[in-house]
């Protein structure tokens, strides 16, 4: 194992202890322990990629799992506890999600993502035991955990995000669409057309939240402005900050997966209100 795997697992280890969620957190497992609750940080694997976008050094993904102890008198009650702890346990570790600077977002998965909620064989009768994977991605070359210079992996954190006076709270991920229809034209006998004159340009933001409720304070059509601030992660980057002033809510979508937290999809659009207007400047704003 890696000196950086090493400390990503230990940086796990002592969110997870510095939560106040349980009485003891161990790296690795514990048979030894009464404590109630308890947790067990456990290696599962590192896995190695080639990335597509520099010639030397590695994508790599630390799997671990961390299993969640508790008493179980009664079994659903405990159960919901368990669910409660594991939610708790997973919020914490998204507050730094790169791990103290260790992890980045790469093209294979963000910094820190979780795995579906499980329910464990129990250790020592009447316990309870759930479990879940956490995903850490990090980029290294020859035992650096940072890029080569000139061949950068970028990454951002979303710092903030607002939608008039609403504020987006809880985000976890952002993506920006552009477009701009074809309208082509083409003759009577012509397999290919010969031009093609481009619509209105249009800008489509859709950002996922971790916070639901928040969508109860919004309307479909809602028309206001679109302010989301990055905070850069990468060495020789600069935050950013996106502004689209005539942003439209078109869309929300709420997810509710199996014993795992919920999550809102928002879903805005820009369009230009005449031809010589463009809405793009927006996503070219920089701090």
């Amino acid at each position: 194992m890696s000196s950086i795997s090493g400390e990503i697992l230990n940086d796990i280890s002592q969110t997870l202890r510095t939560s106040g969620l349980f009485k003891s957190v161990s790296l690795g497992l514990d048979h030894t322990s009464v404590h109630l609750p308890r947790a067990e940080v456990i290696l599962v694997s590192v896995q190695e990629t080639q990335p597509d976008d520099a010639a030397s050094g590695k994508w790599c993904t630390l799997v671990s799992t961390i299993k969640i102890h508790l008493e179980a008198q009664n079994p659903a009650e405990s159960f919901a506890r368990g669910l409660e702890l594991v939610e708790s346990a997973q919020q914490a570790l998204l507050v730094d999600r790169f791990r103290n600077q260790l992890c980045q977002d790469l093209p294979i998965g963000k910094a820190t993502e979780f795995g579906a909620v499980k329910l464990e064989p129990p250790v020592k009768s009447p316990n309870l035991v759930l479990s879940f994977d956490v995903r850490c991605h990090y980029f290294s070359d020859q035992g650096s955990s940072q890029p080569p210079q000139g061949q950068g992996v970028y990454s951002f954190t979303i710092e903030s995000a607002t939608f008039g006076q609403t504020e987006l709270s809880s985000p976890i991920s952002l993506r920006i669409t552009r477009r701009a229809e074809p309208l082509v034209k083409f003759g009577d006998d012509e397999m290919f057309s010969r031009s093609v004159q481009l619509d209105k340009r249009t800008i489509q933001v859709e950002l996922r939240l971790r916070n639901t409720i928040i969508t109860e304070n919004l309307s479909l059509g809602q028309a206001d402005v679109l302010s989301i601030h990055l905070s850069a992660c990468g060495t020789n980057q600069t935050d950013r900050n996106i502004t689209i002033t005539d942003a439209v809510l078109i869309g929300m979508e709420m997810e509710y997966a199996q014993a795992t937290n919920p999550i809102a999809k928002l879903t805005f659009l820009a369009e230009a209100q005449e031809g010589n207007t463009d809405p793009f400047f927006a996503e070219d704003a920089e701090s």
